[in-house]
Formats: structure tokens, sequence, C-alpha cells
């Protein structure tokens, strides 16, 4: 196949799968959309010589010949709340289709592997929940069949859609809120070197340069927290922080942790705000503000977006959703002085 102007392969030509497949382009073209008037034979012979050369099936087409429908899905990890939400996401709108999950485990070979394996049950598309992947992996993908990315970091691959969340509405949102309650020093805690936490570290910097003419810290690491609570009640006591914001809510879940150890009260002696609004983050006490991301509904706007593709859509989209802070018992007001 000749390559397209990016430099991916362009799709088979009608006539070409016809010719292999020793039909008529007519009804080649009815095999390919999963019409009526096919023999179950000839249907075979279109889409077996599609899939040699490189073009997408339809889900509809793989039902008339008794097929299941699949949708993959690759998230880094399964244990973190936001991708199960994204996966009941794109349960709930998958209806009858089949959903196959697989948890990445944390480690990019794997996923990698696991992306291949996505090729060999034959899936119908893909949903992408991590931003460990390269362009590259994720645009070869792209060019077999459709594949959404999900997250509020994700750089867009041509060939692909994206569903992310506006995540410096959110990060402002929040700043907001602590500023408003009368917090002048602010830190930002990060989980790890992932892009997630780097993107928003720097929407901290650049929403707390709006508002505060000093900003606490630079990224602290919960690990390093975690490891000397100390650390805390010592830029508590000589620096005036009063609040954070965590890069996620299991990185602030595990700060109130480090807050009690070092002896600071949430929120009379520290405010700690989340980002993501997981099911975890109302079940701690005080209950966690956070940044609420609709991964349900961005997970069942995943799953639509396949159906397009499978349709014929053949033009990217980018799609961005509003967050919003949902304020809780974490970051209570602090009285002025």
């Amino acid at each position: 196949m000749p390559p397209t102007p990016e430099g991916r392969p362009s799709p088979p030509r009608l006539a070409d799968i016809a010719a292999r497949a020793g039909v008529s382009k007519s009804l080649a073209s009815l095999a390919l959309r999963g019409e009526a008037g096919v023999s179950e034979e000839a249907r075979r012979r279109v889409l077996d010589a599609a899939r040699a050369l490189g073009r997408h099936v339809t889900p509809h087409a793989l039902r008339m010949l008794g097929g299941t429908e699949m949708i993959g899905v690759l998230v880094t990890d399964l244990r973190n709340p936001f991708h199960v939400d994204v996966v009941l996401g794109i349960e709930k709108e998958a209806d009858r289709a089949s959903v196959h999950v697989v948890n990445g485990a944390r480690d990019l070979d794997r996923m990698r592997a696991q992306l291949r394996e996505f090729d060999t049950l034959g899936v119908a598309g893909i949903v992408v929940v991590s931003s460990w992947l390269p362009g590259e992996d994720v645009a070869a993908a792209g060019s077999r069949r459709p594949v959404v990315v999900i997250g509020s970091t994700v750089n867009h691959t041509p060939g692909t859609d994206t569903v992310r969340g506006d995540m410096r509405i959110g990060i402002r949102e929040t700043v907001e809120h602590l500023v408003a309650s009368g917090h002048r020093r602010i830190g930002f805690v990060a989980e790890s070197e992932r892009s997630s936490s780097r993107v928003r570290h720097a929407a901290f910097l650049e929403q707390t340069s709006r508002f505060l003419n000093d900003t606490a810290t630079g990224a602290l690491h919960i690990d390093d927290l975690t490891a000397d609570p100390r650390q805390l009640a010592q830029l508590t006591r000589d620096r005036g922080v009063t609040a954070y914001i965590a890069a996620n809510d299991i990185t602030a879940i595990a700060l109130m942790g480090v807050a009690e150890r070092a002896r600071l009260r949430v929120p009379d002696d520290l405010a700690i705000a989340g980002y993501d609004n997981t099911t975890s983050s109302r079940l701690v006490s005080p209950a966690l503000t956070t940044v609420d991301q609709p991964w349900e509904r961005m997970g069942e706007r995943a799953f639509q977006l396949i159906r397009e593709r499978t349709l014929g859509r053949t033009s990217d989209r980018e799609e961005i959703v509003t967050p919003h802070l949902v304020a809780r018992g974490s970051t209570a007001p602090r009285l002025q002085g």
C-alpha cells in the first residue's frame, strides 16, 4: 500500500480487495459493510482479503459471520481507581459488545506485548488509558483498527482519537479555592516522574503565579515525605506552607497519612486537595477535596468514537471535557489572623 502524506500506509482500494476475493466491487462493498445479500462463503473471502491487505473490518461484518465484537482496553494499572471508572464507562456504553480489559501492570514492555495481543484477538477497537505508550506504538495500532487514548495529559497521535480533561481548569479551580480559603503558601506533591505529575505540576506553577507572589516549594515526592514525615512539619513550621495540591487522589490520601504521622491536623494545620474524584476520596476522613474528571463519561465517549470509526469516519477527533472542583472537608477555610 502506498504511504499517506503522514507516512502511514493508505487503506487498500475496494477494487484490490474485490480482485483478491474474486468478487465484484459491489459485492465486496456489501460484505465489508456487513449488509445482507452476500453468501457466507463470499463474505468470508472478502473479509480475509481485506485483512490480508491491511484494511480494518467492521464489527458488524464480523457479526454476520457469527463473530464477537470485542473492545480492548489497555490501562497502566487497574489498582488505580480512576482507571476502573473509565472501564465501567466503556462497559456501560458497550451494550452487547464484549470488553476485553488488559492490565498493563506498570510495565511498558508488557503493555507493548499486550497491545500486540489485541491483534491476535481481532478486537474491533482499542482504548488506551495510559500516557506510557510512545506515539509510534499508538500510531501503529491506529493504522490497523480504531484507537482512542483517554487521559488528561495525552498528546494527539495522527490516525487516532483522544478524550482528555482540561487540566489547567482543574488546577486553577483548586488554587482559587485554596487562596479564597486564606492560604498564601501552597505546595505540590507528585506521585512519580510520569507525564501526568509533570504536567499537573507545570499547571500548578502557572496558576499559583497568578495569585501568589511566592510558591512554597518545588514539587515534593510522596515517597520522600513518607520516608521522613518531619519534612512536612518543617515546611509548615519554617516556610509557612498551609496547603498542598497532590497530583492525584492516591497521592493526596497518602499525604494525609504523612500529615497524621507528623502530628499535623487536616484541615486545621494543613489543607490537602487531590485530583480525579475517585471513590476513595469520599471514604477518607475528612473527605478529600478533589477535581472531578468525568471518567465514566469519558469511557462512554471513547466507545462511541470507536463506533463512529467502524462506521466509516476517517477524520481524527480530539474531545476535551471540563473538570470541576469538589470541595470537601480536607480544605476548610483558614481564619485570617
